[in-house]
């Protein structure tokens, strides 16, 4: 071979056409390296759902990009590249790993994440920006932007993942994918005004939870307005202030029921807990027959938001309780718990009981 080609050329020979062999020059010591190509095919799929029409970027053991790989129509790709251990990637999210070291047909299993944005009235969103992050690491993302029909799809690797709207970064929904296969999910548009005692709750956090605790918050606006984008499922509806303030639920075909707008009517509850003039530190729960709220008091002092009604409240270590009703705001609560009475038995350093009257 060295002798059949000129020492300036960098050599390549095409695998299919030269009997799947690849060779290049080293220039410095007039050597040339041929290394075996293995011509592979097979599908790309996630479950058996075919990734069709699809590049994916190949990278060697060293992290170097190598080539392209592209899926045909039938999600089908053909290779041609030397022996060793190759990951795919979408954008810098590694999606697959493939070994070739035969020329034996290799099917690639990845993980597919997609769904719609629809509006509240099932009107798609179109057009829009769509952001898939790997949870905890941020660098890791892939783009994507709704079609017409405000569908999206991110071709993934098995983890758990994050899928933003707009470039606010709102958490619209929150997939893990435990199993190679697909998971796809309809998004939609929730808003609303979130008031309080007729007051417009401006620029407050607010928190939709649903039954297996995963939570996506949004903010109000200046008037009290908010938006934000959730899957289906069932929502606890909570504020930085307010607890258990209300809940919505959305079906599998994107019907909302339950309010959106959130009409509430919060007092606030504040004051003083003293033992014996000495200032108390623990926990007050506070529960009516609708409600239970959870309140920490510190250096004896209280400060919380209730739904109107009339209450119970109890104290952490203590047995001692308290009865309010809350029509208003009730701001000059002082608790005086008194001390709770304690009963054992002394013993020496020996372990013997000290006698009565000892």
């Amino acid at each position: 071979l060295h002798d059949a080609l000129p020492i300036s050329w960098d050599v390549y020979f095409n695998a299919q056409k030269m009997g799947s062999y690849e060779a290049s020059k080293d220039v410095e010591n007039e050597n040339i390296t041929v290394n075996k190509i293995y011509m592979t095919t097979g599908f790309v799929c996630a479950g058996i759902i075919p990734i069709t029409n699809q590049s994916l970027d190949l990278y060697d053991e060293t992290d170097k990009y190598v080539e392209k790989l592209t899926t045909d129509g039938k999600g089908q790709y053909f290779l041609g590249c030397p022996g060793g251990n190759y990951k795919l990637k979408n954008s810098n999210v590694v999606v697959g790993n493939i070994a070739v070291n035969t020329s034996e047909n290799k099917n690639i299993n990845v993980s597919l994440i997609k769904g719609r944005l629809l509006t509240k009235d099932n009107k798609a969103y179109a057009g829009e920006k769509i952001q898939c992050t790997m949870d905890g690491k941020p660098t890791q993302y892939v783009e994507t932007t709704t079609n017409s029909n405000g569908e999206f799809q991110f071709i993934v690797g098995a983890g758990t993942y994050k899928v933003d709207h707009f470039e606010e970064s709102i958490l619209v929904v929150q997939n893990q994918v435990k199993d190679l296969g697909s998971k796809a999910t309809n998004v939609i548009c929730v808003q609303g005004s979130v008031v309080n005692c007729n007051q417009a709750l401006n620029n407050e956090e607010c928190y939709f939870t649903d039954e297996g605790n995963q939570q996506i918050s949004c903010k109000t606006d200046s008037k009290g307005m908010y938006q934000t984008f959730l899957p289906p499922g069932t929502y606890a509806f909570s504020t930085d202030k307010f607890c258990d303030a209300g809940k919505l639920t959305i079906s599998e075909n994107g019907v909302v029921t339950g309010t959106t707008n959130f009409n509430l009517e919060f007092y606030k509850l504040a004051g003083n807990v003293s033992i014996n003039d000495e200032k108390y530190n623990g926990c007050m729960t506070i529960k009516s027959n609708d409600h239970e709220y959870l309140c920490q008091v510190e250096e004896g002092c209280f400060d919380c938001y209730v739904a109107k009604g009339i209450y119970n409240i109890s104290f952490k270590n203590s047995t001692h309780t308290e009865n309010v009703e809350i029509v208003q705001d009730t701001i000059d609560c002082d608790y005086k718990l008194p001390c709770s009475s304690v009963s054992g038995e002394v013993k020496d350093c020996t372990g013997e009981v000290i006698k009565e009257g000892s």
